[in-house]
């Protein structure tokens, strides 16, 4: 979900992972959302660093814990901000680029496993944080079900079309849909969609903003010729920082979208919405 941006920005990921580390009973999607937001500040403190741009991320078993170390080669955090930058609403970036939650809120989940999240003492170069997490069986964190219950089987028979050319991208999306009960097809372009739609229906399409071939706003065009009773059932996914073109359109269209890099629950809210739109 982060490579587009990563590749945009120059900057390397380089991942160390031990081979026998244990698997983890956590809530998968929020250990993600630390791993994201840790991995974002990284890129964000490297902007305009000279490279190299580089982020490493190692993971290591130590004394019945998970050691997850997020550290980068940007200029660090200043010994007058350390204190204080798990506080919440503060934040060190510009202003309007940071809410100053992220930490505060990664932090809360790591300590709702029984782990902890720490920002390292420095070494000499960049920043590293450092996530631990239990190891052996535990019960996940209230609120921790990837799905509600009765999800899978409201969606059962539903079909979904993703439209994205990053297939990485496009296959998260089908395996969370997939986890909700949908039956998913992926198009790894606007044409491809467009071939597929003029074949079938949807109740659900979840399409890229920014394509090659065809973009998203192009095939919503197209829809309202050929597929009009479909725009209601579509909603957008985008990556990027929206400029002001992307914003005019989708402020026009009303629809729902979706930012990279995105939660499990964020994309279950933007189903439901897109349920609520088509009834």
């Amino acid at each position: 979900m982060l490579a587009y941006g990563m590749r945009s920005g120059g900057v390397t990921l380089e991942q160390d992972i031990a081979a026998d580390l244990p698997l983890l009973s956590c809530d998968a999607g929020q250990i993600q959302q630390v791993l994201t937001n840790l991995i974002l500040n990284a890129c964000q403190a490297m902007e305009g660093q000279p490279p190299p741009r580089h982020i490493r991320l190692t993971a290591r078993a130590e004394a019945g814990f998970a050691r997850i170390e997020v550290a980068d080669t940007g200029p660090g955090v200043a010994e007058a901000f350390r204190s204080r930058l798990f506080d919440p609403f503060f934040t060190t970036k510009a202003v309007g680029a940071g809410t100053g939650i992220g930490l505060k809120v990664s932090r809360g989940i790591a300590e709702s496993h029984g782990g902890a999240l720490t920002l390292a003492p420095p070494d000499g170069t960049g920043a590293r944080f450092v996530l631990m997490l239990p190891l052996g069986p535990k019960a996940a964190p209230e609120g921790a079900a990837d799905a509600p219950p009765d999800a899978a089987s409201a969606n059962a028979g539903r079909s979904a079309l993703i439209v994205d050319d990053e297939p990485e991208v496009a296959r998260l999306l089908a395996e969370s849909l997939q986890a909700l009960g949908f039956r998913c097809e992926i198009a790894d372009g606007g044409e491809s969609a467009r071939a597929r739609l003029q074949q079938r229906d949807y109740d659900v399409i979840l399409c890229d903003l920014r394509m090659p071939d065809l973009d998203g706003p192009a095939l919503f065009a197209w829809m309202a010729g050929a597929k009009p009773h479909l725009r209601a059932r579509t909603a957008f996914v985008t990556g990027d920082t929206l400029g002001a073109a992307a914003g005019a359109f989708l402020a026009e269209s009303g629809r729902p979208v979706l930012e990279k890099p995105f939660l499990p629950t964020e994309l279950r809210r933007l189903i439901a919405e897109l349920g609520a739109s088509a009834g």
